[in-house]
């Protein structure tokens, strides 16, 4: 079952996502895309993406699997990946998610 699970289909919001995240992605010298994000303002901000979809969607499979197989986004020479995933836990407050990235960052 878990085979089965690890399985991703193809859909083209998979092309869609992986454009507004190459969007949000600093390239180098050479054009290739970098992990580091572009900053949009005079106070270093980045952008995000929305991904709305009703429940059983695929959002965050979606998200999952583009974070994961973005060449940009893989492990570094540390072995550390540019990326932290972490599900928003419930209740769902500023307090509980900040714990819950303190956690899954160590």
């Amino acid at each position: 079952m878990e085979e089965l699970r690890a399985l991703h289909v193809k859909v083209p919001r998979d092309e869609e996502f992986r454009a507004h995240l190459d969007r949000l992605l600093r390239r180098d010298d050479a054009g290739n895309l970098t992990s580091e994000a572009i900053r949009f303002s005079a106070t270093a901000e980045t952008r995000g993406i929305l991904v709305v979809d009703g429940p059983g969607g695929g959002k965050s499979t979606t998200v999952a699997h583009a974070l994961a197989k973005h060449p940009a986004l893989q492990a570094g020479a540390h072995g550390q990946l540019a990326w932290l995933g972490v599900s928003v836990p419930s209740p769902a407050t500023f307090k509980s998610m900040g714990f819950e990235i303190l956690r899954r960052s160590g």
